[in-house]
Parts: C-alpha cells; sequence; structure tokens
C-alpha cells in the first residue's frame, strides 16, 4: 500500500513544509519548515491550524531530475508524438479525477501521459507560471 504524502504551504510564514503529521479530528497539521536567517539554515517542526495552510498531495510522478511532483507545482513538460515536438508550461491540478498539467492558455495533458518529460520549476505560490527557463 502507497502512502499518501503531502506538503504544505504556509500562508503566514510563507514558507513551503513537509506534512509530518495531520490530524484530521482536530483540524491540526505537523509541518516541517526550513528557513534561512542571516546565511544559516535551519528547521523546525510547527503545529497549526488546517486553515493556516495550504495542503498539497504528491502526484506519486517523479521529474527528470528525481523531483516528487506535487499539486500545484509548476511545470514544463515536453512532448514527442512522431518527432513532432511541443511543450507547455503549466500547474498540476486535479480535472475530473486525473493529475493534469493546465496552462494558462487552458491546454491541459494528463500527467500520466505517455511520450512526455516533466521538469518541475517551482509552486504556483513562489513561482510564477511563466517563469519557464
Amino acid at each position: 500500500m502507497n502512502n499518501v504524502k503531502f506538503r504544505a504551504w504556509h500562508k503566514i510564514q510563507k514558507t513551503m513544509g513537509e506534512v509530518v503529521n495531520l490530524k484530521l479530528k482536530t483540524q491540526k497539521v505537523v509541518v516541517w519548515l526550513e528557513f534561512s536567517v542571516e546565511g544559516i539554515n535551519y528547521g523546525e517542526s510547527v503545529t497549526c491550524k488546517l486553515d493556516d495552510v495550504i495542503l498539497m498531495q504528491s502526484t506519486g510522478v517523479k521529474d527528470l531530475k528525481g523531483k516528487e511532483v506535487y499539486e500545484g507545482d509548476v511545470v514544463w513538460v515536453t512532448s514527442n508524438l512522431e518527432n513532432n515536438y511541443s511543450y507547455l508550461v503549466g500547474t498540476v491540478e486535479t480535472v475530473e479525477g486525473c493529475w493534469t498539467v493546465v496552462g494558462e492558455n487552458g491546454a491541459s495533458v494528463p500527467l500520466y501521459s505517455s511520450n512526455i518529460d516533466i521538469s518541475v520549476r517551482g509552486n504556483k505560490y513562489e513561482t510564477q507560471l511563466n517563469a519557464s527557463k
């Protein structure tokens, strides 16, 4: 059985963190947040209300560099259909129960399509969609 993984955007701290524990009964979540203050990196577990975070589920897919793809990620998708290369920059969302990359222009491609390469470029809370560098 696969474990369901989440990360969380902490609305107040304005940072992304790994969800360590999710307590639905008490509406609390424990998030591991990493900070950098004056060049020193550190992390801490923060217990907060569910209203203070935006939860994003892992899709179970990894990009070309082995980075896990989450809901809300901004990705660059390249497809090769009969030697006709095309690309799409978009955000990972759930559309009709399927993980899908949705571009600003409404174009979309299912995340589990064959013949596509995926590269995570950031997430919708920290990266603008047109950051296709």
